[in-house]
């Protein structure tokens, strides 16, 4: 079956909503959706990055069960918050149609890097597949090198999926951010990380949007 974005809904869906309004006939299920995508249109990327790396920075890590109802017959684990690093993969799609996204990505991270001292952010990027020679650590004094256009010029998603299971041994992410025009047609139908997933999207009509994981758009500043 063919898949519709959200922005490709929006307009009809809009239409149909005015007039239902306009006949005093809009249906709650109807009222409550508009609204939903009017907010989520009107999201600021930027304060979604913030959210994001904030709830991954105060994630608990549970570890080995508590001594101490042990001995009262309750197995209940342990917690530690105090210098677990939680690493954050940025999975930056490099194909030709995300440079201007690029750009105002990555200046925002590095704003960002500083604010948050227990998250490790690793930059992977990829367009057909994943670029291994240009993965690297993005730190305060380590900004990420300019990725030069011009790899493949397609999309697919399915192998970073496949190079996160492959490599979820030496890369324990705790979370994902993909920055992505979503033009590809290979995203699992279930997220197979099993950790939280941020999607970063241009608004645009030609964008899909992924099936599972948050979601904000981004919109060009011109």
């Amino acid at each position: 079956s063919q898949n519709f974005s959200e922005m490709d809904q929006f307009t009809p869906f809009m239409e149909a909503t005015v007039c239902g309004q306009m006949a005093g006939s809009l249906p709650g299920f109807a009222k409550d959706r508009t609204e939903a995508m009017i907010e989520r249109s009107r999201t600021d990327y930027r304060n979604k990055l913030r959210e994001f790396l904030s709830r991954s920075q105060c994630r608990n890590t549970w570890t080995k069960p508590n001594r101490k109802f042990l001995a009262q017959g309750i197995r209940m684990p342990g917690r530690s918050t105090g210098s677990q690093i939680n690493k954050i993969g940025l999975f930056v799609d490099v194909s030709g149609s995300t440079q201007w996204m690029r750009k105002l990505f990555m200046e925002e991270v590095m704003a960002l890097v500083t604010q948050y001292p227990r998250v490790k952010l690793l930059h992977v990027p990829w367009d057909t597949s994943v670029k291994v020679d240009d993965i690297e650590e993005i730190t305060a004094n380590n900004p990420p090198k300019e990725i030069v256009d011009g790899y493949n010029g397609g999309t697919l998603v399915s192998p970073v999926f496949r190079w996160i299971a492959e490599n979820r041994n030496e890369h324990r992410f705790t979370g994902a951010i993909f920055l992505t025009d979503g033009e590809f047609s290979d995203l699992p139908e279930r997220n197979t990380c099993h950790f939280p997933v941020l999607w970063v999207l241009p608004q645009s009509r030609s964008c899909v949007r992924p099936k599972w994981g948050d979601y904000v758009y981004m919109k060009e500043e011109v």
